[in-house]
């Protein structure tokens, strides 16, 4: 994969995110064509998230792989993008419970590849184990961060996330909470090479791209 030096934030691997990010823009502009608001607010707080990406990777220095990428974007427009502005979470219920149980396997990745990263710099020798356990424990933490941030968008601009129950609010912690935890214990076993599951590959993967 061609590569310079310095093409960290580079939209070459951001690229196939961006038409995720122009239908969330496209939402902003026809919220407020129809007085909603709250619709617009979310839009355009999804649309800004949306460059995360490219902010971790000049701050912190690395390659994002472009799955990683994409599946960003990808999820903040089907979870509160989809499941708000589009109606998603009125006009198929389990919406909501299936965006938390992907959002604790794509966060599991995403700290997977975070430890990767500090591993290979700091050259620490980290156990699987307590690897893995760092991978649930950030999984779960972000669990609750969102339902934080599902409450306050309901309190704030009058959105629906939370149903005002406190079933679906455990609900979806449990589900972000168990699918972190099967990302930390493939992570455990194929530090193990017991089995992987593409695991490896992925975590080779990114160690290439991030070659000097």
């Amino acid at each position: 994969m061609h590569r310079t030096p310095d093409d960290f934030g580079s939209l070459r691997r951001h690229v196939w995110a961006l038409p995720f990010t122009l239908i969330m823009v496209g939402g902003i502009a026809t919220s407020f064509s129809t007085g909603r608001y709250d619709h617009m607010a979310i839009a355009i707080f999804l649309t800004i998230s949306s460059a995360l990406p490219l902010i971790i990777e000049r701050l912190w220095r690395v390659r994002l792989p472009t799955f990683i990428q994409v599946g960003y974007v990808a999820f903040l427009f089907l979870s509160m993008f989809s499941g708000e502005v589009l109606s998603m979470y009125s006009i198929f219920y389990p919406w909501d419970d299936i965006m938390h149980f992907i959002s604790g396997l794509f966060v599991g990745m995403a700290a997977v590849l975070w430890l990767t990263s500090v591993v290979d710099r700091t050259k620490l020798s980290v156990s699987s184990w307590l690897t893995a356990l760092c991978v649930f424990c950030l999984g779960a933490t972000i669990a609750v961060v969102w339902e934080v941030v599902e409450f306050s968008s309901d309190r704030l601009f009058g959105t629906f996330t939370q149903r005002n129950d406190l079933f679906d609010t455990m609900t979806d912690l449990m589900l972000g909470t168990v699918s972190a935890l099967l990302v930390a214990v493939l992570l455990d076993r194929a530090l193990q090479q017991k089995f992987s599951l593409g695991m490896n590959r992925v975590i080779a993967y990114y160690r290439h791209l991030n070659r000097a």
